[in-house]
């Protein structure tokens, strides 16, 4: 296929078609789209070519960061994903502030922070995106919890906080807002669970400490 990319969707028998060198928004339905969009992209090759599948790239997630009555957060977050991996320069910028959008609407908040950050360190003061994502960056950190670890009752344990493991025995932990487990591990005793809930903002204490003598 040469001289357009085409953008197919289960839902409709029509195709929509991001015409090389346009600007043209491309509509977008779901996973489908996505996977049909990666099939099409792997046929283009030339530089003029590429640009513009850039391009139409960086419109359909945009196209998918405002569709929510059309597109799952998952899918489009994977879809700026995949333009933030395939493009460089402006366009990945572009398309950088377009994920963390993104994960921001889906509560991934420590990752649109991070998002967030990589995008302003390339930013000019005097951009016009710079204010608007130094106020998204102050929001986030208004709304992302925290959980404050007793680790007094654990000194040789292994703790795993939504099963990814805890170095170094921080005193506090940065979580996004919602439901959190952490397991507390020692030879010898039995596995102690934990859960929580952490609302926006909030910070939440916990004492670590492993379950029962084997």
């Amino acid at each position: 296929m040469s001289g357009r990319v085409a953008i197919a969707t289960r839902t409709t028998s029509r195709v929509y078609y991001a015409q090389l060198g346009m600007r043209e928004r491309v509509a977008i339905n779901g996973v489908e789209t996505l996977v049909a969009m990666l099939v099409a992209t792997a046929t283009l090759g030339a530089p003029t070519a590429a640009r513009a599948d850039d391009e139409a790239l960086l419109d359909a997630c945009y196209q998918a960061v405002n569709a929510t009555s059309s597109t799952t957060p998952d899918a489009a977050c994977a879809l700026c994903q995949t333009a933030v991996d395939r493009t460089s320069g402006k366009i990945r910028l572009a398309a950088l502030i377009n994920l963390g959008r993104c994960e921001q609407n889906r509560g991934k908040l420590l990752r649109a922070r991070a998002l967030f950050r990589e995008a302003r360190s390339a930013l000019a003061d005097d951009d016009p995106r710079a204010a608007g994502i130094d106020t998204r960056l102050a929001e986030l950190d208004g709304r992302i919890g925290t959980l404050a670890l007793d680790w007094t009752g654990a000194p040789e344990a292994t703790v795993t906080l939504d099963d990814e493991a805890l170095s170094g025995k921080p005193a506090t932990v940065e979580v996004d807002p919602g439901d959190h487990r952490l397991v507390v591990v020692r030879e010898g005793h039995e596995d102690n669970e934990l859960t929580t809930d952490v609302a926006e903002g909030a910070t939440v204490s916990l004492t670590l400490a492993p379950g029962p003598a084997l």
